[in-house]
């Protein structure tokens, strides 16, 4: 998501603090930017910790590196509830450059007022402190802003800043038409993280329902980052019906396009219940531009859920309806293509995700926007002093 945003920014410093995979390696953040930009995310530390301490330093020194106050607009603060979010904070403030917050998801830590690491009374000022002094304050999602921040925070003003799509996408409209070959088996995808709270068991109902299917019909591809340790762990492992895979991103956006139909699963186990609310899927806008349709398999209490059920954005099932499940899915991979009105609808949304229209709101919000005129003014004024050609 940060990858695709960053990629419609103009090549002026808008420094970026925030928490790594450990999956992701700098030659894939550094490949899609110029070398005048410095886009990767610091990986530091998830809390902190006393063994840790000896980094500051390190991290002072690549972070004044990443922020220097001459040449950056602002730093943006991406879920900023742990330590070397406040790090960034610190130099931002040091350095006389506002800062800005983006929430992507409801942290945990939010659900406790006060950042990681902390105590309670010191991690809610130190949060407390970092929103209010904060610029600008952009969340993900319209469910996360709806039914978290504007009730829990009332006073303070949040921008929907949403993910951004890859670029390069088509509209609906003039996407070809699917070629249905009766000698091969449909091709139903599930790419991303396999989480027990949240996906596994629909995923187990689906392979359930393949497996009790004539061996010609329908199978499934399970395209994910997590070992096969893992996944073996959870019970799941290739079949005749079933292939697990590890694939790039670019690999998965193509597997998306070839696919008859994707899956995607929303119930929601998790402790705090307000996830419900707010969760919004980032792999909803990969699957939206791809070529398939969408089958979302979830709790209707889920506002995601209803969400993409009354945009028209996808065919929805309640979770724990096998019968249903079934049935739907039999009729979808024998009518892969998208309705008039589901063509529409998803290139609706995707303009929402626009790389290009998010970036124009975060570049007006931040003020970026008339940093980067400022900076062209000033660079103009300095190759062409009066009296000068």
């Amino acid at each position: 998501m940060l990858k695709n945003l960053f990629s419609a920014l103009p090549p002026e410093r808008l420094a970026v603090i925030s928490m790594g995979d450990d999956s992701e390696t700098s030659e894939e953040w550094e490949a899609p930017f110029p070398q005048n930009r410095v886009r990767a995310p610091l990986r530091f530390w998830r809390k902190l910790d006393p063994k840790m301490l000896h980094r500051i330093p390190e991290f002072l020194k690549c972070a004044k590196t990443l922020c220097p106050p001459e040449t950056t607009a602002g730093v943006l603060l991406v879920n900023p509830v742990s330590g070397f979010e406040l790090a960034g904070w610190w130099i931002a403030r040091k350095y006389g450059v506002p800062h800005h917050i983006y929430f992507l998801d409801e942290c945990r830590q939010l659900n406790k007022g006060m950042l990681h690491g902390f105590g309670k009374t010191i991690g809610a000022r130190l949060l407390d402190g970092m929103l209010t002094s904060a610029s600008s304050r952009f969340c993900i999602n319209p469910l996360l802003q709806a039914n978290y921040f504007e009730k829990f925070y009332p006073t303070l003003r949040f921008t929907q800043l949403p993910m951004s799509c890859p670029p390069g996408v088509q509209p609906a409209k003039s996407l070809p038409k699917k070629e249905l070959s009766g000698s091969r088996n449909r091709l139903i995808v599930f790419t991303g993280h396999i989480l027990p709270r949240y996906n596994l068991t629909p995923l187990k109902h689906l392979i359930d329902i393949l497996n009790e299917m004539d061996p010609a019909g329908p199978r499934l591809v399970i395209a994910t980052p997590d070992p096969p340790h893992r996944l073996a762990r959870f019970g799941l492992s290739s079949s005749q019906k079933v292939a697990l895979v590890s694939l790039n991103s670019q690999e998965c956006m193509k597997l998306q396009n070839e696919a008859d139909l994707l899956f995607l699963p929303v119930t929601c186990d998790y402790k705090h219940k307000s996830y419900a609310k707010t969760t919004f899927p980032s792999k909803t806008i990969e699957y939206l531009a791809s070529t398939a349709r969408i089958l979302i398999y979830g709790s209707h209490d889920v506002s995601f859920f209803q969400y993409m059920e009354e945009h028209n954005l996808a065919v929805t099932v309640d979770a724990g309806n096998k019968a249903l499940l079934r049935q739907t899915i039999l009729h979808l991979v024998d009518h892969p293509e998208l309705n008039e009105a589901e063509k529409e609808a998803r290139d609706r949304e995707l303009a929402l995700h626009d790389p290009r229209n998010v970036a124009c709101i975060l570049m007006t919000k931040t003020g970026l926007a008339a940093w980067t005129a400022h900076a062209f003014a000033k660079r103009a004024g300095m190759n062409h002093r009066p009296g000068k050609k």
